[in-house]
């Protein structure tokens, strides 16, 4: 039974900021500088840093409700226990049906409330390597994630309050599930560790985008800030694109200028529109961002006439290049003395969430065994080269530069991207305890594309799960190493048997057992990727859609590959590198000045990145 309010009385609902709109009339027909699509985890951090200028006006669009007073939001186990999956705080988005999976579909939470997944996830806030991108503002954002928690930031973050000794065993020395991470938060991420948590020490109560960059803003800023909640935008307006031309002298080579949005509260609601007088920003995420490019006309084009909808411009990597950690578990019967998380009333139990994690390199994995590691790489290389994605020369020429980078990164030096997660699960309903596994270098690819030119309805997913084969041999290394972690680890001790499920025995079967049992760790990412346009890619090094100015996409959608963390972390990264970038190309703008620095659109084989294999990076 859901705790109440009264029950719970040391949570204190903050009221609802200055800037919440009540009517769509306070943002309609307006002029504001900076129009930021999605009011998510990148989107209100860009509009707090972007408002932070003065005389600088931004609004916000969000589709979900506003959030406030909502109690489950707010305490950190309900996120189990309560949670707002499934509830219409989520998209509730699926995916088709996944042949790698039997054919099976995966439901795809997203957060549809101010805030977007930070309001709804699972709190880890984890860090990934210093080399795991190859493009200069996804290093930087990198290296800003792994500093927050170390010097501060306006995200709080803490571990909770109470713990348990199962996560104790998880990083136990000489016996913990794997050996201990060096140094977690500050670039090397490989090993098990306990992960910091968004959680607001000072009130054991969950930390968002919305309570660290919006919620403090002052009344006097929030003038210049509107954020309307319950609004879908329906498409990007352009100066050059036919009916929504405003500047008929406008010259034929000029590329179109993103000038505002239209929104509508509904299928049926009146479509009404805003005006960016700088720019259009998309943080919407990994799904929305590509479904609203390709309703305003940037997408393949042959994709954009399947719908009749014009195009604005032929960029067929718009929703390409789609990658998700693919997940399984194997379930433990606890012993009866074993100490486990319960739904609590009480302020510092309530605040507990799982984060215990381990990161395992595919060298690792392997036992560090040179000619194991090399047959891999070389059997994965081989399978990329044949491996047929995205239908366009462009995507296809992309997913080679990508897989093949990946690959390196894989056995790179001494801080090699992370193959694969485990993650420690306390928090499950019959006294079991979990060990869940989670793809983090995926080599299959996915997409999403429009199912239709209704705006309302949502779009077809395609995950890709397990369409090349090296990911299920990844997964199958790491189920065993979570059969390990049940029986030849510290959190042995607390394990009665192993738990059987769906009639297949993970011990002998592992294949079969990851397609019956697989689905998402929530991480999807990479379908309006940050590369080069000839690679397939949407974005470039300054988060700028390739042939349209004044449009920019900012959120997980930009990253060229998976990231080897989880998302919140490096997702508010992202979008403080971009708020400093789109400020100081304005400032350029208005001065004459060029951009400092180069674009880094293409992703490289890492060579240029100050390291040489086997030596740490300064």
């Amino acid at each position: 039974d859901s705790c109440t309010s009264a029950q719970r009385p040391w949570i204190k609902h903050t009221p609802k900021h200055t800037s919440i709109c009540d009517s769509y009339a306070d943002v309609a027909d307006h002029t504001f500088d900076y129009v930021i699509v999605g009011g998510g985890t990148a989107g209100l951090a860009l509009a707090g840093r972007l408002s932070e200028d003065e005389g600088v006006s931004v609004a916000v669009i969000e589709a979900g409700d506003a959030g406030y007073g909502v109690e489950k939001l707010a305490v950190p186990q309900d996120a189990y226990y309560d949670s707002a999956v499934g509830s219409s705080l989520d998209w509730s988005f699926s995916t088709a049906s996944q042949a790698g999976l039997d054919g099976r579909t995966v439901a795809w939470p997203r957060g549809k409330v101010l805030g977007g997944s930070s309001a709804i996830n699972g709190l880890y806030y984890v860090s990934q390597n210093y080399m795991g991108q190859p493009v200069a503002a996804l290093q930087k954002a990198t290296a800003f994630a792994s500093e927050t928690l170390a010097r501060g930031g306006p995200v709080c973050l803490s571990y909770p309050a109470h713990t348990y000794r199962a996560v104790r065993d998880w990083v136990a020395n000489d016996t913990g599930v794997a050996p201990r991470a060096e140094a977690p938060y500050d670039g090397d991420n490989l090993g098990a560790f306990v992960a910091a948590s968004t959680i607001d020490a000072q009130s054991w109560t969950r930390a968002t985008s919305r309570t660290a960059y919006l919620d403090p803003i002052s009344a006097e800023r929030s003038g210049r800030l509107r954020v309307l909640p319950n609004q879908h935008v329906t498409r990007v307006l352009f100066s050059s694109s036919g009916k929504d031309s405003k500047d008929k002298q406008q010259q034929p080579q000029q590329p179109p200028r993103a000038t505002g949005v239209e929104f509508a509260a509904s299928k049926d609601a009146p479509r009404v529109t805003v005006t960016a007088q700088r720019e259009v920003i998309l943080a919407a995420g990994a799904v929305s961002s590509p479904q609203i490019l390709q309703l305003s006309g940037i997408g393949a084009a042959d994709q954009l006439a399947k719908h009749n909808i014009s195009t604005v411009k032929d960029l067929p990597g718009v929703g390409q290049h789609l990658q998700d950690h693919v997940s399984t578990k194997v379930s433990y019967k606890a012993k009866p003395d074993a100490h486990l998380p319960h739904r609590s009333e009480n302020l510092h139990t309530a605040s507990y969430v799982d984060g215990a994690v381990a990161y395992l390199s595919l060298p690792e994995l392997l036992a560090y065994d040179e000619s194991k590691i090399q047959s891999f790489i070389d059997d994965a290389r081989n399978t990329s080269q044949k491996h047929v994605v995205g239908g366009n020369n462009a995507v296809q020429t992309g997913y080679e530069r990508t897989s093949s980078v990946l690959l390196d990164k894989l056995t790179w030096g001494k801080r090699p991207k992370g193959a694969v997660e485990l993650l420690l699960g306390t928090m499950q309903p019959n006294h079991v305890i979990e060990v869940q596994v989670a793809l983090q270098s995926p080599l299959s690819r996915g997409n999403v594309f429009l199912a239709s030119s209704d705006p309302f309805d949502k779009p077809h997913i395609d995950a890709g799960y397990l369409s090349h084969a090296s990911d299920l041999k990844l997964l199958v290394l790491g189920l065993q190493r979570a059969l390990e972690a049940g029986s030849d680890s510290a959190l042995a001790q607390r394990i009665e048997s192993l738990i059987e499920g769906d009639n297949v025995d993970p011990r002998s079967d592992a294949e079969a057992y990851i397609r019956k049992t697989a689905g998402t760790e929530y991480h999807p990412s990479s379908s309006c990727a940050m590369m080069d346009e000839s690679l397939g890619g949407v974005v470039d090094g300054r988060f700028r859609v390739h042939g349209i100015d004044g449009l920019r996409v900012v959120d997980a959608s930009v990253v060229p590959y998976a990231l080897s963390s989880h998302l919140a972390a490096e997702v508010y990264a992202l979008a403080e590198v971009a708020a400093d970038l789109i400020k100081h190309d304005h400032r350029s703008a208005e001065t004459g000045e060029g951009d400092e620095g180069g674009d880094d659109e293409d992703c490289d084989d890492g060579e240029d990145e100050g390291e040489d294999e086997g030596e740490d990076e300064e």
